[in-house]
């Protein structure tokens, strides 16, 4: 399946596919790091979360849609894939074609696996200005609408997810990866989400950074 997806990524670049512009982030200012999120990873797709008390307006309001958890986690995402009806590996190709994205926003228990043993949390640390920064990142990528201030496209119970239009396209180049490191990078950590496609490659800078945090420490 690997092959197949890097056929798809150069079938991408070559047909020069519009990507997400990467806008600069200037370096936070050295603070204390007060804040703790946690990187999701289920080897394949990777997610943000949040202490669900930590998160302020307008972010603030999905504390009410997910009362009972204690943490609520952010990521990006296919629009096409994640609304149709999977029926084999084949359709994990599709999540690599050109197309409008979502936001998909989860409840999580203070397990974080929830039981789902493919679950893998890293605990990484940034400052309050960085949680503030990481916030207003992940707002943008939502679409205003009628919802609460947000479009909602899916109510998935049984991941405890909504789904939301997000204001980004996802294509081979920008995917959920790129988003997460993305994000991270807004948040005043050294991440690159250059050439990143999949979930190990996004996971081997996390996991970086969180063996340096632990060593400072």
């Amino acid at each position: 399946m690997r092959w197949a997806y890097l056929i798809l990524v150069v079938a991408q670049l070559a047909g020069c596919a519009t990507t997400r512009v990467f806008d600069d982030v200037a370096q936070l200012s050295p603070a204390p790091l007060t804040e703790t999120i946690l990187v999701l990873d289920d080897g394949w797709h990777t997610e943000i979360a949040l202490k669900a008390p930590s998160l302020d307006e307008p972010l603030a309001q999905f504390r009410g849609v997910f009362p009972a958890n204690p943490w609520i986690s952010f990521s990006f995402g296919n629009r096409r894939y994640e609304l149709q009806t999977k029926t084999d590996a084949f359709d994990k190709l599709i999540a690599l074609l050109p197309g409008p994205g979502i936001v998909m926003v989860i409840g999580h228990g203070a397990t974080m696996a929830d039981g789902d043993s493919k679950l893998r949390a890293t605990q990484l640390h940034i400052s309050r200005l960085g949680l503030d920064r990481l916030q207003e990142f992940l707002w943008r990528d939502f679409t205003s609408g009628a919802y609460a201030g947000v479009d909602l496209l899916r109510v998935a119970p049984e991941w405890n997810m909504r789904v939301y239009a997000s204001n980004g396209s996802y294509d081979a180049t920008y995917t959920c990866n790129t988003w997460t490191l993305e994000a991270l990078r807004a948040a005043g950590l050294p991440t690159s989400p250059f050439g990143i496609l999949f979930a190990d490659q996004a996971m081997t800078q996390v996991l970086r950074i969180a063996h340096l945090q632990a060593t400072e420490n």
